[in-house]
């Protein structure tokens, strides 16, 4: 999930073939019921759904401390990935999933078969399921 600290709008940023971002704003996400709760999964499921236009991104607008949270989360993650040790890493890596949760670093390939991108190491997790 992206996220923008942009305000919503009613119009979507236009990207080629017609795609566009989904938006939905922070407030409705948290405080969904009834109705509004079927709105935010038409909206999830367009933005990752199975869908010419779908391009895999949500971005969630008006998240309140939005600039403190990034900068807190971005210090951290550098944190996580250069302090914590090789085995606990190794631990977090779950090859069984295709590294698409835990933590990955040198998974992805890039510029042909055989050469990895080791510049960056990522961490997949589901807010919903993982503790």
């Amino acid at each position: 999930i992206v996220s923008m600290s942009t305000p919503s709008t009613t119009t979507q940023p236009t990207l080629n073939k017609g795609s566009t971002i989904t938006k939905i704003d922070y407030n409705d996400l948290i405080s969904t019921s009834g109705a509004k709760s079927e709105e935010i999964l038409d909206q999830i499921a367009r933005g990752f759904g199975n869908f010419d236009d779908s391009l895999g991104i949500i971005a969630i607008t008006n998240i309140p401390n939005y600039k403190d949270l990034r900068s807190k989360l971005l210090r951290l993650s550098h944190q996580f990935a250069t302090c914590t040790p090789k085995p606990v890493l190794e631990e977090l890596t779950v090859a069984s999933a295709q590294y698409q949760v835990g933590w990955s670093h040198g998974q992805e390939r890039v510029e042909g078969k055989n050469k990895f991108d080791t510049a960056k190491g990522s961490y997949y997790a589901n807010p919903l399921t993982d503790d």
